[in-house]
């Protein structure tokens, strides 16, 4: 039984479910000073893709961005 026959069921039962909500990491960084908020912008880039395992698509997902975004902000820190 998939997910979906799941829900049909338990709601023909009477039952509500409630649907996850995702919610993003709150970070809180400086952003008066742009070097500081740069730098600590890749810093927590690393410490995610670490974690998955260098990963993009999980952390971006993660970061709540779009995979797009995390491939232009890594881009721009190549050079």
């Amino acid at each position: 039984m998939d997910r979906k026959e799941y829900e049909l069921m338990m709601a023909a039962a009477g039952y509500k479910i409630k649907k996850k909500r995702r919610r993003k990491p709150k970070i809180k960084i400086d952003l008066k000073d742009p070097e500081l908020f740069h730098r600590e912008k890749l810093r927590i880039l690393n410490v995610i893709l670490d974690s998955v395992g260098g990963h993009r698509a999980k952390a971006a997902e993660l970061i709540g961005i779009s995979e797009r975004t995390l491939y232009r902000w890594l881009k721009e820190n190549e050079s």
